[in-house]
């Protein structure tokens, strides 16, 4: 399949190395059976990179969206395995990197960015994005990343000269972003629980909600999501501020599309949870989440108006974290999503830097970076 396609290849450590740049119209879906296999063998996962994600994005939200892979692929001496893959959009030369380049694709609800990278041939995957960067023959000589996780896969090119002999990262910023790891949720949840004015507050909302009937909580995964979960979570976060500022998926053409065809592709793998907070049998709050690999990804929350003195929003957090060691043991973390200062970081204690900067190859994208780095000093001096 990929002796179709024009790639560069490139011998790596005694090994062969390809990589090749192809348009969406080429995936097929061989191809994506290839893509799926790759995120289950990820060192990381990233559900914004999965197939499940990417294709109802650019199938709903922006189809004229043209967006490119890069596909890295060894070579086991019969067949061509995929290694690394990444989606990006080709840029011109901008101010933040004078020279072509590539830019991670985000949709409107990409949260992450990065790319799937094979846990045992992280390295060569890297050292053969370095090498491609590098060549005189490939017209881009950096590629952007916005909110990627920092020390991941990507950041082995700190740890080995043969790699920043070939590319070069340039961080602009970073920030934390709140995580919960599933293992400790429960001791967390004692702790905020105890978190003196808040705790007392959350105790306050949760007896008065108490009051009002019987409140269960539970956890759907997989294909225990049904049609009737999704369209009662839309019902949900298409209420308040997000509704009267044209925010909420429902409000918005397309976005409901593309959250029922991504739901039905998660759920129909197994790869998608909610949580819903119930009074008397009437959901009156739901989050929905995906996972790729071990790792948990936070969507988007929903909560009824009419509850909103007593916060069923946060109370449906609160619940996850109090069983989350029982219902998702399975996972490492689960990323929030949220920026730096959302209410989450009150919840979820932990965190994981995310990163924003620009992967630059060969002797041309390097020499750049200096002037790069002083101008972007300068600029944050003169604000």
């Amino acid at each position: 399949m990929f002796a179709t396609w024009r790639c560069e290849r490139f011998s790596i450590g005694g090994r062969d190395v390809g990589v090749s740049v192809f348009p969406m119209s080429r995936v097929d879906d061989g191809f994506v059976a290839e893509w799926l296999d790759l995120e289950t063998r990820a060192g990381e996962g990233n559900a914004f990179l999965s197939p499940h994600f990417v294709l109802p994005a650019l199938q709903h939200l922006e189809p004229r969206k043209r967006l490119v892979l890069v596909g890295i692929f060894r070579n086991d001496g019969a067949n061509d395995q995929l290694i690394g893959l990444g989606t990006f959009i080709a840029r011109p030369p901008k101010p933040q990197f004078p020279l072509p380049h590539l830019e991670a694709y985000r949709s409107p609800h990409t949260f992450l960015t990065g790319m799937l990278l094979d846990r045992d041939h992280q390295w060569l995957a890297v050292a053969g994005l370095g090498a491609f960067l590098s060549s005189a023959r490939v017209p881009w000589c950096g590629i952007g990343f916005s909110d990627r996780l920092a020390d991941s896969a990507l950041d082995q090119i700190y740890q080995d000269e043969s790699v920043t002999s070939m590319v070069r990262w340039n961080e602009y910023y970073r920030h934390r972003r709140a995580i919960l790891v599933p293992s400790t949720a429960s001791e967390l949840y004692d702790c905020v629980l105890a978190d003196g004015d808040f705790g007392k507050e959350l105790r306050r909302k949760r007896r008065r909600l108490n009051e009002k009937g019987t409140v269960t909580w539970r956890c759907l995964r997989g294909k225990e999501v049904t049609s009737e979960t999704i369209e009662t979570f839309l019902r949900l976060e298409n209420q308040g501020w997000k509704r009267e500022h044209g925010k909420s998926l429902l409000s918005r053409p397309g976005h409901a599309e593309f959250f029922r065809d991504m739901v039905e592709r998660f759920s129909t793998a197994g790869r998608t949870f909610f949580t819903e907070l119930s009074l008397d049998g009437r959901v009156i709050a739901s989050t929905s989440n995906f996972i790729s690999g071990n790792v948990g990804f936070a969507f988007k929350i929903g909560w009824d108006d009419e509850f909103a003195a007593v916060s069923p929003g946060l109370l449906n957090e609160l619940e996850l974290m109090n069983l989350a060691d029982r219902d998702l043991a399975s996972l490492d973390f689960i990323d929030s999503g949220a920026a730096e200062g959302s209410f989450i970081d009150r919840f979820w204690r932990d965190s994981r830097d995310v990163v924003t900067g620009i992967l630059a190859g060969g002797y041309v994208g390097a020499a750049v970076l200096p002037a790069i780095s002083i101008a972007r000093r300068l600029k944050r001096g003169w604000c």
